[in-house]
């Protein structure tokens, strides 16, 4: 049995039908390869089957008729139609090109929409107007707070630059390119510009080690809500900028202008300054001073120059240096000094490493035969010993 198009009319509207046998299907059998600006085009299916419904036609940007006949609309895009049928349903895409240039893929990616943002306002700023700067091709509008700022179209993309006028307090950005939302932002304008002091150091006066991290809490005065981010600028991080989090884990502050940080230290002892900064507010950032600490001893080493052997009465004096697991020096441990005698240890003297993790001490062999020096880092399991014979002088 042949396919048998018809027309029959639907709540006053006019549908394009098909008669098929059961199990039917149908097909768009003339999707063009692409359209012009105001060009007219009749679509047409082919179907298998014997029952008659009827098919519904909808396009994205331009119009179609129920039975078919569809018109592209006056700008370049990438047109979709939509025929609807018993549940089925089919596409059909091609692009819409501005008279007078080929088809080619290049001027087909040219026709298509766009939008790009170059540049947008951060989301809290003290100025009541702002810059916005993006690229766009096809029909869009900007409003802000409701408003519409621009309306325009562009066949081809071009740069748009925007001053912002902002409300006190919340404002609302939003871009539309071919009737859809392609942009929003929300951003504070507050200008009350804030007071930044710090509240709580941790680190302060004694320092942290260097292998833990650093808590410290800064406070915000004369800021409205909770729209503020904070950055600190730690040089050991080649000046990286750190945003620090509340105690929600927001990147923000809270709604009390609090902010909590936590920063990993440098493997390297010293003195450091970092800067506490709060992004888009013409306001003095903070510097703050931390020292890193040596972490715990991990490397307890003998540096000491000694003879062969030694002589009674003439002093040997032996030189050891404490390190961490990164290399830096530890200063003020203490070194317990013994010479074993007789089998047993005897405590002799303690010294203290100095800002090099150095420390020296002396001793001087009282009778001949073999000296034994040992030397524990205190409270640790660490240690070293030397054995020299000594003879008589």
């Amino acid at each position: 049995m042949r396919n048998v198009p018809g027309i029959v009319l639907v709540l006053g509207i006019v549908l394009f039908t098909v008669s098929c046998n059961s199990g039917w299907d149908f097909t768009v059998v003339n999707v063009p390869l692409h359209l012009f600006c105001g060009e007219e085009f009749h679509f047409q299916v082919a179907c298998r089957g014997s029952c008659s419904f009827p098919l519904f036609w909808s396009a994205r940007y331009g119009t179609i008729t129920q039975d078919g006949w569809y018109r592209a609309p006056d700008f370049p895009c990438t047109e979709v139609v939509e025929v609807i049928g018993r549940g089925i349903k089919k596409l059909a895409s091609f692009p819409v090109l501005m008279p007078g240039g080929p088809a080619t893929p290049q001027s087909t990616a040219e026709a298509l929409p766009s939008f790009r943002v170059l540049f947008v306002p951060p989301s809290c700023v003290a100025d009541s107007c702002v810059p916005f700067r993006f690229t766009v091709r096809g029909s869009f509008l900007v409003a802000i707070n409701g408003e519409v700022l621009m309306r325009d179209r562009y066949h081809r993309e071009r740069e748009v630059a925007l001053e912002l006028p902002l409300e006190e307090g919340e404002n609302v950005l939003c871009v539309v390119l071919e009737g859809k939302e392609v942009f929003r932002s929300n951003i504070l304008c507050d200008r009350t510009p804030p007071v930044i002091f710090l509240s709580r150091a941790l680190w302060t006066p004694e320092g942290v080690w260097v292998f833990g991290t650093a808590d410290e809490e800064v406070t915000i005065e004369g800021v409205k809500g909770n729209k503020n981010t904070w950055e600190v600028l730690v040089p050991w991080e080649g000046e990286k900028r750190v945003v620090w989090r509340d105690l929600g884990m927001n990147e923000r502050t809270n709604s009390s202008g609090k902010c909590v940080g936590e920063i990993a230290m440098p493997r390297k002892v010293g003195d450091y300054t970092l800067e506490a900064r709060l992004p888009f507010w013409e306001v003095p950032s903070l510097a703050f001073s931390v020292t890193v600490l040596a972490a715990a001893p991990r490397f307890f080493e003998d540096l000491s120059v000694l003879p062969p052997s030694g002589r009674v009465g003439e002093p040997l004096t032996f030189r050891v240096q404490v390190r961490d697991t990164y290399g830096n020096p530890c200063p003020e441990k203490t070194v317990n000094v013994y010479l074993r005698e007789e089998g047993n240890p005897v405590k002799q003297q303690s010294v203290v490493t100095d800002a090099q993790g150095e420390a020296s001490f002396t001793l001087i062999p009282q009778k001949p035969g073999m000296f034994t020096v040992e030397a524990y880092l205190q409270f640790t399991p660490y240690s070293l010993s030397w054995s020299l014979p000594v003879n008589d002088g």
